[in-house]
């Protein structure tokens, strides 16, 4: 099966191209580039994708998907939401209800999404008794199984890992298991001193959220997983970065030789704390939104930024609009959801002649298929067939009417982006998209994507 007639951009220009596939193996088996359209098979079921741009469907590596909290968001309603955003594989959190702190959990975790064209790896939460058991994992094992997920700092759920000693214990369990060492990093003695200094003068209101959980609490924070990396030399991820110190620790640490990748959110370079005031509950999230200035310069740092190291994700954490409309600090939760809308608004930034076509795969999922080890991320033969077709035509409304999650809500309503997803192919089938079929000349039959 395939697609031809479509437009594939990179960094040079664009051209009249088509992408074949083997629908039994789900590989892409060719990519043809103009003239030689000519070479292909004439019995290939044709996709007429005339005007799209393809890429390869997007890669969110940092997902909750909630298990055991069906209120919040379930295995249908995060598969639509993924697969109408052009997200193909995602890596779920493990601070679901129970938290996934246990090898033999993964079953139940796996159970709902047998069925699924997404392709879903799933992390395990770092707990002061599990280290010992993650460290004897060892290779071969499950390859649903993901990576070992640090909090050093409180969030949604009881895991939390924030002494120093239990934390090196962690980065150490992963590196001997093979395992990367994913960190939410955030210090948490420094969020609750500047909690108990305001607490001291007055109640915690949602406004305090950027005022307790800092920017200098996330670049200590940062600066303390570096310090861990450098001596016990594993590979380390740093998750939501949303501090132009935290880039700029993170770059210094990566030319030195670390081994070390991290991602940052839509959310910290399309929204500030200003808009507390109007979003309210909807804008709380951990870490917090920052100033329109450094929105602002984590913007310019993730478009000026090159390489394999940096990637971009949703964190998307869906909680109900009831519970976000409490304006009690401690019973609002923190976390927006956002994987419907992650592939489009960084397009919207290619659009916007802000980074090249080359950058936006990266950064979608190449930079993250490359660092998690995904046959994916790359249209060429013998990569997965996860595909994308964007109409670049077209501008797509963000809304909480058009949320598929079933938390029903996005802190992007009432925005816009450029481009549509027009059409998505995962492992070598449509699962998005309207095929027509059509008779084409000499009588070769093909689909027409409506």
């Amino acid at each position: 099966m395939g697609i031809y007639n479509l437009m594939i951009t990179d960094d040079i220009g664009t051209y009249l191209g088509g992408i074949v596939w083997d629908q039994l193996t789900g590989l892409i088996t060719g990519v043809y580039v103009e003239q030689k359209l000519a070479f292909l098979d004439q019995d290939i079921i044709w996709v007429d994708g005339r005007g799209f741009e393809a890429c390869p469907a997007g890669i969110d590596p940092h997902v909750h998907a909630r298990p055991g909290q069906p209120e919040k968001e379930d295995q249908a309603h995060l598969q639509a939401a993924c697969i109408e955003g052009g997200i193909g594989t995602i890596i779920t959190q493990p601070n679901g209800n129970p938290p996934f702190t246990r090898i033999e959990q993964l079953a139940g975790l796996v159970e709902p999404w047998k069925n699924s064209p997404i392709t879903v790896r799933h992390n395990i939460g770092a707990t002061q008794s599990n280290l010992e058991e993650i460290a004897l994992l060892g290779r071969p094992r499950d390859s649903r199984l993901g990576n070992l997920k640090g909090f050093h700092a409180s969030s949604t759920g009881d895991l939390l890992i924030d002494d120093e000693p239990t934390q090196r214990m962690a980065a150490e369990a992963a590196a001997r298991a093979g395992l990367i060492y994913v960190v939410h990093a955030e210090d948490e003695a420094m969020i609750k001193h500047n909690r108990q200094a305001i607490e001291q003068k007055r109640s915690l209101c949602l406004s305090d959220h950027g005022l307790i959980r800092t920017s200098l609490a996330e670049i200590r924070a940062i600066e303390q997983v570096i310090r861990i990396g450098q001596d016990i030399r594993g590979p380390i991820h740093v998750c939501h970065v949303s501090t132009v110190g935290g880039f700029r620790v993170l770059e210094a640490a990566r030319q030195e030789g670390l081994d070390i990748t991290w991602e940052t959110c839509p959310h910290y370079w399309r929204l500030h704390d200003g808009l507390l005031d109007t979003m309210k509950g909807r804008a709380k999230m951990n870490p917090p939104l920052r100033t329109e200035e450094e929105r602002a310069m984590v913007r310019a740092l993730l478009c000026k930024s090159r390489g394999q190291h940096i990637m971009v994700a949703s964190d998307h954490a869906p909680h109900s609009l009831a519970d976000k409309a409490n304006q009690d600090y401690d019973k609002c939760p923190s976390g927006v959801p956002g994987t419907q809308a992650l592939l489009l608004t960084v397009y919207d930034l290619k659009a916007r002649g802000q980074i090249t076509a080359q950058r936006f795969v990266e950064l979608t999922s190449r930079n993250t298929a490359l660092r998690f080890g995904f046959n994916k991320g790359e249209l060429a033969a013998g990569r997965d067939a996860d595909i994308v077709l964007i109409n670049p035509g077209r501008i797509t409304p963000f809304s909480d009417q058009t949320s598929l999650s079933l938390c029903g809500w996005t802190p992007f309503d009432g925005m816009t982006v450029h481009g549509s997803i027009a059409g998505v192919v995962l492992g070598g089938k449509f699962v998005k998209g309207t095929l027509e079929p059509k008779k084409g000349k000499g009588g070769v039959d093909y689909f027409e994507l409506t």
